[in-house]
């Protein structure tokens, strides 16, 4: 980087702050633009991946991440009956059927807070001078050969910029905007009938698995342990439910919880309020380049995908150090930009092409797609090989079907996925 730029940021979530400080801690100026009135996440807990855990290392904030939270070994589903329907841990990753020892053992995921990690780089933002300004929507930019300004909701602009970050979450307005009026730009986005309640409540099965339950009905249950004896609840629903779950109340809810799952009606029983929980709704995105002159998408901007494999912010967080590297690598910011679509493009092509295949194999109403999911999932880590690439997926460790990354060296201290 030939002189220090100064750079917009659209979006102080996860990706967004962790993007803010590593580009302000390289000299550059960086003001941030959250549309909410004050700053804080969304939702309740996260699965950091071994990519995500990867940056982390790089970034040097993994001890305090890992001491926040709780190690996850692996991931059972089952269904509702009680039936197993598969199991996979990361201790697969040490298997010599990948042909890479180097890739375990000790790999394993970190459930956590989101509130908890997100405070962490809310305090190195501030203490890197970045300027975080709430209250402030912004919908569209405008741009020059020269510089770039992002646009609120009335078109008055916010500024004059080297760089503009939009980093606003799946339902991106930027996204929209640069596919509006770029005919070179395209996005695929598939909306999905299905969302979920988020919360964090009381946990006391076991404290080191990812439960998942389904059904035949299309319902989804998953239990996050995040520590300190708590768990991050996600209740999938429709779309069309949350209006009636609310006009119900909470007892009727903790009834309907209870019938489907003694485990998760101990969890729902003990949440005080529907006020505690967070309603959203989720989406597969893809942008078939992630660059518009001087603007660029990182994270669920420019590939969201379902929470059902837990890559979004494991993949925003690769998002910010491969930008932020490549920043500093390249004099000029398109020869940086392209570097980071470049280097971006096969991993996330993978990963939302995953996610858009399995969400509606994970929670699905549809008797032929769920006789398949039945059928298919008990079977499919039995299979050495697949097993284990299976593994992979859920680590992050994939850049496409067939390929996975294998490091030289170990995964944190050669993290191949950054190239």
């Amino acid at each position: 980087m030939s002189r220090p730029l100064r750079i917009a940021v659209v979006g102080f979530g996860m990706g967004g702050s962790a993007l803010a400080w590593r580009l302000a801690e390289a000299g550059n100026e960086v003001v941030v633009f959250e549309q909410a009135p004050s700053t804080g996440p969304v939702g309740a807990g996260i699965l950091l991946q071994p990519n995500g855990q990867a940056v982390l290392e790089h970034f040097g904030m993994l001890d305090e991440v890992e001491a926040l939270g709780t190690t996850i070994t692996g991931l059972d589903a089952r269904h509702r009956s009680g039936r197993r329907l598969t199991t996979l841990d990361y201790s697969m990753l040490g298997s010599p059927s990948l042909g890479s020892p180097s890739l375990g053992p000790g790999l394993h995921g970190i459930g956590i807070m989101r509130s908890s990690l997100f405070s962490l780089f809310a305090q190195r933002c501030e203490r890197a001078g970045v300027e975080v300004a709430t209250g402030h929507r912004v919908e569209r930019y405008r741009q020059t050969g020269e510089e770039v300004e992002p646009l609120n909701e009335t078109g008055e602009s916010l500024g004059s910029f080297d760089l503009l970050v939009a980093s606003d979450g799946s339902n991106s307005r930027l996204r929209s905007h640069a596919v509006e009026t770029n005919p070179a730009l395209r996005a695929r986005v598939i909306d999905y009938a299905y969302g979920a309640m988020w919360m964090a409540a009381p946990f006391v099965g076991d404290q080191h698995r990812l439960v998942q339950v389904v059904d035949r009905s299309g319902r989804l249950i998953g239990m996050l342990p995040v520590g300190d004896g708590r768990c991050s609840f996600f209740w999938g629903i429709r779309l069309e439910e949350q209006a009636s779950i609310e006009a119900a109340g909470l007892a009727s809810w903790q009834r309907q919880v209870s019938e489907f799952s003694a485990e998760a009606g101990a969890i729902a029983n003990a949440v005080p309020s529907l006020s505690e929980a967070t309603f959203s709704t989720y989406r597969t995105a893809r942008m078939n380049l992630p660059v518009d002159g001087r603007v660029v998408f990182v994270g669920d901007a420019a590939h969201a995908t379902s929470p059902h494999l837990g890559q979004g912010l494991n993949l925003a967080l690769v998002d910010a150090v491969v930008l932020a590297e490549a920043l500093e690598r390249h004099a000029e910011h398109r020869d940086a930009l392209d570097d980071y679509a470049q280097r971006r493009r096969a991993t996330t092509r993978f990963y939302t092409q995953m996610t858009g295949f399995l969400t509606p194999f994970f929670q699905t109403s549809n008797p032929a797609l769920r006789v398949m999911r039945d059928l298919a999932l008990p079977v499919m880590p039995l299979v050495p090989g697949l097993r284990s690439h299976m593994a992979l997926t859920m680590s992050g460790l994939k850049r496409s079907w067939l390929s996975p990354i294998r490091p030289r060296r170990g995964l944190r201290s050669d993290p191949p996925h950054w190239r």
